[in-house]
């Protein structure tokens, strides 16, 4: 069992002297001291809002923080080298990086469902992986085993059904996350809003390339035990899930004092009846939207690992 820290959260900031990547790589000694064994990082992309987006409306899969898009050339954490630099030194100390991993919304077009990049060069129209109508939902069918997609986080991403031919939008997923893998050198993946994303994409990203093997646990965000087994079953208990109805269990038990019966936190969430499939925490940076301002990581979490 391992503790993994939330490395940053809702509102970071920017505008600091100091590049939020560079702020993580001084810690790395000292998180690896505290005894935090990996780091959840940011989504590393560039967002559409550029400097100002906290990397969940992603742009480009292959803008790390190097191309003059949206506003910007380093992402709202910092440049592709710092980010590189950070995840290096997480790793000198002992500290496994995890990736969060958007695959299902991507944001910033032309109002039209067209994606277009610069390339490493900055010329424009050059950049890997352009997008248009046919990846993206509902310009062609929903993906099988999608959970919910009742929430719009952006355009919403078809890697099983988009694409010409058809299921090219999912290869090119899982080229950018094993590119995304490379680059950093990451151990694994917090995949984000898993209800509406595929389970058989999800299945065929988690055994795919360097991705394969890799830990991973997901976002599926719903207090009923039920669903979340299901979920697993769906990917085949490749990843785990955070364990939101623990969460609401301790929330519940928080907010209501002494008339809280106690006793039904004896094997009480996910954790209760799936050990080896749920990763335990109290917040994150979706549940606790009132941090401190000079607090400089999210919340920690407990992890077992999957086999």
């Amino acid at each position: 069992m391992g503790v993994l820290l939330q490395g940053f959260f809702v509102d970071v900031k920017s505008a600091s002297a100091t590049p939020w990547w560079d702020h993580l790589a001084a810690q790395a000694h000292d998180l690896a001291r505290a005894g935090f064994s990996a780091i959840w990082l940011p989504p590393p992309l560039k967002g559409a809002s550029g400097g100002f987006s906290n990397g969940y409306d992603p742009f480009d899969d292959y803008d790390l923080g190097s191309k003059d898009q949206k506003g910007t050339v380093p992402t709202h954490y910092g440049t592709r080298e710092q980010l590189q630099r950070c995840a290096a030194m997480m790793r000198a100390n002992g500290i496994d990086v995890y990736i969060d991993l958007v695959e299902n919304q991507r944001d910033g077009d032309d109002g039209h469902f067209n994606f277009i990049y610069k390339d490493a060069f900055g010329n424009h129209q050059g950049g890997r992986f352009p997008k248009g109508p046919a990846e993206f939902h509902p310009h062609v069918p929903e993906d099988p085993g999608v959970f919910s997609d009742q929430f719009a986080f952006g355009r919403d991403l078809a890697p099983i059904n988009g694409g010409t031919p058809k299921g090219r939008c999912g290869e090119q997923l899982i080229e950018a996350a094993d590119w995304l893998t490379r680059a950093l050198d990451a151990q694994g993946y917090r995949l984000d809003d898993t209800k509406g994303v595929s389970t058989v994409f999800v299945t065929e990203l988690l055994h795919a390339k360097a991705i394969a093997g890799k830990f991973a646990v997901g976002e599926f965000a719903d207090g009923n035990i039920g669903l979340l087994q299901n979920w697993a079953n769906a990917v085949q208990h490749r990843a785990s899930s955070f364990d939101f109805p623990l969460h609401f269990a301790l929330k519940d038990m928080c907010n209501n004092g002494g008339g809280f019966p106690m006793f039904s936190l004896d094997h009480a969430g996910l954790v209760g009846v799936d050990p080896l499939g749920a990763v335990t925490f109290v917040e994150n940076h979706d549940s606790d939207r009132g941090g401190i301002g000079g607090r400089s990581c999210g919340t920690n979490y407990w992890r077992t690992p999957t086999s």
